[in-house]
């Protein structure tokens, strides 16, 4: 948690909020550290700011100090890898435009071309209709064994940054979804439906 320091530069505030949470056993165990440290590493590679070859080999050590992981997200109030991410975006927009969009497989002879824990069930013109459960992986479940005939997909969708970039490509990527309803609990610590209704109301 980030103190003091104000003339410290923004990899320095991102090194200190991973240090602070890979401490954490429950960091260890939480698919958002394991998905920040990797992401950032694959962004990271391609800058030539100062600090940033120390800062990949700091990242490569917390990546070998995770443990199996046992969930996608806690949903803490105070969640170090999200912080740490968002320092990163606001630090170095163009390029976290760029590189983070590239983080993750993406399947161009199939839909959804981004892979993650969803149900997806379109058959034509005639399911408009995605569905995300923010932090309510239960009720993406619930949706999926009742499968309403409009719905096209529905999954959980837990962080702002990676979740978020899966959601858009996933739903652009097919002409006949036309409405994304957000329902469930905004997961603490990331609120990532708030940020979709920011993407909504004010655009990129």
């Amino acid at each position: 948690m980030e103190e003091g320091g104000r003339n410290r530069t923004p990899l320095d505030r991102i090194k200190s909020e991973l240090q602070e949470g890979i401490r954490l056993a429950k960091c260890r165990k939480c698919g958002c550290m394991k998905e920040t440290l990797e992401s950032l590493k694959d962004s990271l590679s391609s800058f030539s700011v100062e600090g940033v070859s120390d800062l990949i080999k700091n990242i490569e050590q917390w990546i070998n100090e995770m443990e199996p992981i046992k969930y996608a997200c806690l949903g803490c109030n105070y969640c170090f890898p999200a912080v740490a991410m968002n320092i990163f975006n606001q630090s170095f927009l163009e390029i976290a435009s760029q590189s983070l969009s590239c983080a993750f497989e993406i399947r161009s002879q199939s839909w959804p071309p981004v892979p993650g824990e969803y149900f997806a069930f379109c058959d034509g013109a005639n399911c408009p209709v995605a569905v995300s459960t923010l932090a309510s992986p239960e009720l993406a479940e619930k949706l999926a064994i009742s499968r309403p005939k409009e719905l096209c997909i529905v999954g959980k969708t837990e962080t702002e940054n990676i979740g978020i970039d899966k959601v858009i490509k996933n739903i652009i990527t097919n002409p006949t979804i036309r409405v994304l309803l957000l329902v469930g609990k905004d997961p603490d610590g990331h609120h990532s439906g708030r940020t979709l209704l920011a993407l909504w109301e004010n655009g990129v």
